[in-house]
Formats: C-alpha cells, structure tokens, sequence
C-alpha cells in the first residue's frame, strides 16, 4: 500500500501544499490559488511576513525590522506592486561614508581614492575569470593590492550589503551574481510598510492560511507527499511547494523520507546564511543633515546606518506618541524611576492563525474536514531559544529578551550601574525620528552574545562620533529616547538573514538547490534564484517559475482542465 492509501482514512488531503507564508510561500499560493481551491498554505511560526516583520510601538509608524529595501526594478516585482497599489520612493545608496581614519562624513560624490578603486573593482568582478580554486572576497582584494582601509570599505559597503564578511564572501558566486544581475542599481522603499505586499497577497487566500504549523517531516514519492506537523498532525498532498528559509533545510530542521538527494545536500551545505542585526534607534530630535539618507561607516561598530521615515501613506503627527497599548518591555529607554515591564516579550503583528476556540463542527468548505488539527495546532506556542541575551539561562527578567527574536534591552536597563546610566539623559520629548543601523556576517554572529544595552550604548557613541559638532559633541547621546535591537539568528524559523555569496559554493549549487523531487516536491526561495540574488524580487520570481512548472507540467487535468482532484486519485476513505 503507497503512503497516500495508508494516510487516506487518517489525515485530510490537499492539491497544493505550500511551506512557508513568506513573501516567496505567499506569492506562490496566491498565484496559485485560483486554479486549485483546495490549497493550503502552512506556516510555522504565529504570523504571515517571514523575514518581513515591522516593529510597532518604538516610534509612531512601523519600523522595517526585517526586509527594508528593494533592490532594484524588476518585471515580476513591478507586476505584484501595481496588482498591490504600492509605489518605490528611490533612494540614493550609499548617500554617505564615514571614514574613520580621515575622521570625516563624505558624500558618495565626493572623490576618495580608495573609495573609487573599491567601487571599480565591484563592478569590473563579472568580467573576470571564475577560480580554478574558490577563494574569499578579502583574498581577491588583498591579490588585487587592497589597503587596509580599502578593505574596511569593501566589508561595510559590499560584503554587508551582501549578508556577511569579506572573509565569508566568495569570488566564485559573487562573478556569477555580477554576470547574472539584471535589475539595475537604484535603491527603494515602499511608500507604506513592506507588510503591506504580505498582507496583500494574504487577503488572496482567505481561510487558505494555517499559521504555528510547524512542519516537522516530509514522506514523499510519485503519488505525492503526507507531511508532519505538531503534536502528531498530518496532511497529505499530491504537490508540495518547500519556500522555507534556506537555514532552516540546512539544519535538517525537516526530515524527508526518502532523504534529500546527495548533490542536493552537497550544495546546501555550501550555500551558507549568515546572521544580521538591527539596531532601531528613536530619537526626539534629527542630528542630521536634512537631506541626510544613509551613511556607510568602513571599520564602524555597525557598518550602515539609514533614516526610518514615516512611509508617505501613513504620515503621522508630529506629536503622536507610540501606541498605548504597545507592550513597551521591548524598549531600551533612559533611566527613569520606573520602566515599563509586561510578562509578554512580544511584538504586535499580525498572525492568520486560527482562534484558540474549537471550530463550528457544522463548518463546510475545503478545510472543514481538518477543523481539529487547526483547533490543535492554534493551542501551541512558538519554540523560545534556549539562552537569554547575556548567554544564561532563560529565567527571570531575561525571559523577554529569550523569548523573541529581538534583543530585548528594556529589562537590561535595570541591570546596569548607576554611573551607566549618567551617559542616557531622561527623555524630554515624543521620539518622532529615527535611524537604523545595520550589521552582518562574522561581527554580526558575535554581537548576538552582547546585551541590547551595551549594543545600542556603542551604537550611540560611534552616531556621536560621526555628527559631532563643535556646539554639541553627543548629539545622539542628548537627542536618544528608546531602541530595540533586532537580532535575527534568534527568529527560530529564520535562524539567521539571507544567503549570500558564498565562499566554497560551485557555480551550479543555486541550480541544485531548485531541483524538484520527482513531480512532487518544490524548492522556491532566495536561495535558490540562479542569479544569486537574495532580494524580494528573487523570491517572488523563483515561486512564480514553481508555480508556473506545477501548472503546465504536474498538476495536469486537476489545475489546467478544471478535473476534480477525486476523479484523479480518488476519494477520501
């Protein structure tokens, strides 16, 4: 008996299965959707968005925690943008560089020597030879005659930019990635929060989307797929669409029966994620020049700080506090007599997962027959990491900054010193500006073991130091109101940023890592784009080609000629 005839009387059955409600899982359902009524989307943590995530309640608008830029123009993201009604607001990038050793803020424009044979060498690397031998970005620099201070501009302008260091940038993928990148070198944002495409491609799929449905195991084969998800749930499909987060196949987080292909496996353990973190940063007043967008800060202590401007479609007051009912134990603010506190540690988001009371049993549709598993999978909570901020135990007041995947600093604060606290004055006013500051790679992974505090303390003095003035020397210091550090490598269902060219990896991994399992089994995602190109846009277009395969050449009669999924493999027992 096939594992779908053994599973037919037990679990109940779905066309399409998509994994993973982000922007890659979102939009291959939604494109989907229409021809297979049946689908379902699973996601296993308690909210739609993946690595799109806004912070709300540290400033008066959501603040990008997660995915802030597009990357870019390109056909499939401009088709989903005015489906979506969003716009891109450009921007130039990078506006700024602070050179630490000139001690001095220059305009991209301005000439720096060895700012522009860093930049030359970027551009000119597509035409280049790949390595017999694969080596690292810092290699090929040091090869090319790089400075140390060359190599400082290489790290925060590129490899940052890419996801990691220059020691974990590799030549190999980075010619490819050159060679292959079509969408042009302009920088945007949303003229509203990113969530907005989540949320908009979510209203595609009503009641077609299962959060905290973590799937656990993967039996597959010709006849389709029977998966595994919390406390002995199981659903079974005859395709399966996998748009989860490269680490975390990569940590064999997932089983699949039979296992995953050697060559598979092979490149993705080449392919390789790294961490990135966030420090938002709210302040009373700008310190800024006013057409100020973005400094690059080579041998900085974070390499890239930009402006958080209120989006144009959601322009607040200039005196609208942060929502009251925001749980502000997030928030690392000055010392007062009192600090906010909650027992929660959580942000508010939204999340499509079922209500925790038991379904009308009396409900119909292409989802009634598994009411009780999303009665079930609703009643459990997200997985909390195992250690807190400062590498203890998750106990006491630490509980908050263990139990999500921000750096929590508002706790923090209480543990500091008096004297500690003399460099933080009280907070005089609304934070109504903001800057983000952006790190990965190698610094980014040791920084996850500091405390929020000590991070946003640093973040502080290095602002300091580039703005300083002769009538203020701290303006950040003066002008700071609250911050919260986001630290991604915690998310437990991203357990880092995105992949980036990787040193090790063989020209033809990408390829390798998109390699459906017979008919039945799907890869989508960043990760698996051939151009190495781990932008919004790349996600979309890797589940638009999945999804597109699944129509024209394995869902056949079901999807194409309209032929009910029962004449096809049978009706449920």
């Amino acid at each position: 008996m096939d594992l779908m005839s053994s599973a037919r009387e037990e679990c109940p059955f779905h066309g399409v299965v998509v994994v993973g409600a982000g922007l890659a899982g979102l939009s291959a359902a939604s494109h989907l959707a229409q021809s297979c009524p049946d689908l379902l989307l699973l996601e296993a943590s308690e909210r739609i968005g993946g690595r799109v995530h806004c912070l709300e309640g540290v400033l008066p608008w959501p603040v990008e925690a997660g995915c802030s830029f597009v990357h870019g123009q390109g056909q499939t993201l401009e088709r989903l943008l005015h489906q979506t009604d969003c716009r891109l607001v450009e921007h130039a990038w990078p506006d700024r560089f602070f050179l630490p050793h000139q001690r001095k803020l220059v305009t991209a424009a301005e000439k720096d020597e060895e700012l522009d044979k860093v930049h030359q060498l970027f551009m000119d690397v597509g035409g280049m030879d790949y390595p017999a031998v694969d080596i690292s970005a810092r290699q090929w620099l040091e090869g090319q005659g790089a400075s140390p201070a060359m190599l400082d501009i290489a790290e925060a302008c590129y490899a940052n930019d890419f996801g990691c260091s220059l020691d974990q940038l590799g030549l190999t993928e980075m010619i490819t990635e050159s060679r292959r990148w079509d969408a042009g070198d302009s920088y945007f944002t949303l003229d509203r929060p990113m969530m907005a495409l989540a949320e908009s491609l979510a209203q595609r799929l009503p009641d077609s989307i299962l959060c905290r449905w973590p799937l656990a195991r993967v039996d597959h084969g010709p006849e389709g797929a029977l998966l595994y998800g919390p406390s002995g749930l199981r659903i079974r499909c005859r395709h399966l669409i996998l748009a989860v987060p490269h680490a975390i196949l990569k940590a064999g987080s997932i089983h699949f029966s039979p296992p995953l292909p050697a060559a598979k496996l092979a490149a993705m353990g080449r392919v390789k994620v790294s961490n990135a973190i966030k420090v938002i940063l709210a302040f009373s007043q700008p310190f800024w020049p006013e057409d100020f967008f973005d400094v690059v800060c080579p041998g900085g202590f974070m390499h890239e700080y930009w402006v958080s401007k209120p989006p144009p479609s959601m322009q607040p007051s200039a005196s609208q506090p942060p929502p009251e009912d925001h749980d502000k134990s997030d928030w690392f603010q000055p010392p007062t007599p009192s600090l906010h506190q909650s027992p929660s540690g959580t942000s508010s988001h939204r999340s499509t997962a079922p209500s925790s009371s038991p379904p009308d049993a009396s409900a119909s549709g292409p989802h009634s027959d598994y009411s009780h598993q999303q009665h079930e999978a609703a009643s459990l909570s997200s997985p909390v990491p195992s250690s807190a901020v400062d590498g203890g135990s998750a106990s006491g007041s630490d509980w908050h900054a263990a139990s999500s995947f921000g750096v929590l600093a508002g706790n923090e604060a209480e543990a500091t010193s008096a004297s500690e606290h003399q460099n933080f004055p009280a907070a005089t006013g609304p934070a109504t500006h903001c800057l983000v500051g952006f790190l990965a790679g190698k610094r980014a992974e040791e920084m996850s073991g500091m405390r929020g505090s000590a991070i946003i303390r640093a973040a502080l003095a290095q602002l300091d130091q580039i703005f300083a003035t002769k009538k203020q020397a701290r303006p950040a210091s003066r002008a700071y109101e609250r911050g919260h550090v986001v630290d991604w490598s915690r998310e437990p269902y991203a357990r880092g940023a995105y992949t980036y060219p990787s040193l090790g990896a063989h020209v033809n991994d990408r390829n390798l890592l998109a390699e459906p399992l017979g008919q039945t089994v799907f890869f989508a995602g960043e990760a698996t784009h051939p151009a190495i190109n781990p932008c919004i846009q790349a996600a979309i277009e890797t589940v638009r080609g999945a999804a597109d395969r699944q129509i024209t050449d394995n869902l056949g009669a079901i999807l194409v000629a309209g032929t009910s999924r029962h004449e096809v493999y049978g009706p449920a027992a």
